[in-house]
């Protein structure tokens, strides 16, 4: 509002002389786009005259009595009655882990879902099953990880565990001895080896 008021007073002392000048009606229009966003019209007065010209005002009582009863506030309606109010805001919260799991099951970068090379709704449904055992099983797993203490997200779990590789070591063969492999790790982060150990995977294998 202060920004399109001093537009306006530039437009009178004729600093601004491009454009059409706004008439009464655009400039109420401008104003009801401007405090579109909810109780902005409770809040500030406006009051456009001839000329045009603008004049408003906020109001803080309006704002406090706002404040108090809406701002800020979430209204939580369910039908579960024998429910008390922690257990419901405790689902409540929990409800951005569906959510997420729903992402990620359209998700293209991970291979949950996609792709699907099946046609027949018997092969589709197969394919629905086991994708939706795989995303039980990485759930299981970041959950393990976060009771063992680490709190971090599915996406950050994947990338230390998918960034672990395996190298094989070949020593070629010398006189009558046969040639060698040993497979072992590349060397990994403290966060990486604190996974390793919660999830039980073997360090390095011969």
């Amino acid at each position: 509002m202060s920004a399109l008021n001093a537009r306006l007073e530039a437009r009178a002392r004729g600093e601004i002389h491009h454009g059409r000048p706004p008439s009464e009606q655009s400039l109420r229009r401008t104003c009801k786009r401007i405090l579109d966003r909810p109780f902005l019209r409770d809040i500030v007065a406006v009051e456009v005259k001839a000329g045009p010209r603008l004049q408003y005002d906020f109001s803080d009582k309006v704002l406090e009595q706002i404040s108090d009863t809406w701002l800020g506030k979430k209204l939580l309606m369910t039908n579960p009655k024998p429910w008390k109010d922690d257990e419901i805001v405790e689902a409540y919260h929990g409800q951005f882990a569906v959510e997420h799991l729903f992402r990620e099951m359209k998700s293209r970068d991970r291979p949950n879902w996609w792709p699907l090379h099946h046609w027949t709704d018997q092969k589709i449904q197969i394919h629905a099953f086991y994708c939706t055992v795989a995303m039980l099983l990485r759930t299981l797993v970041h959950r393990r990880v976060r009771l063992a203490g680490i709190n971090i997200s599915m996406g950050r779990l994947y990338k230390e565990l998918h960034s672990i590789r395996e190298v094989i070591n070949v020593y070629p063969a010398k006189r009558r001895k046969q040639e060698r492999r040993k497979t072992v790790l590349t060397k990994c982060s403290e966060l990486q080896q604190q996974l390793m150990q919660i999830l039980d995977l073997p360090k390095q294998s011969a």
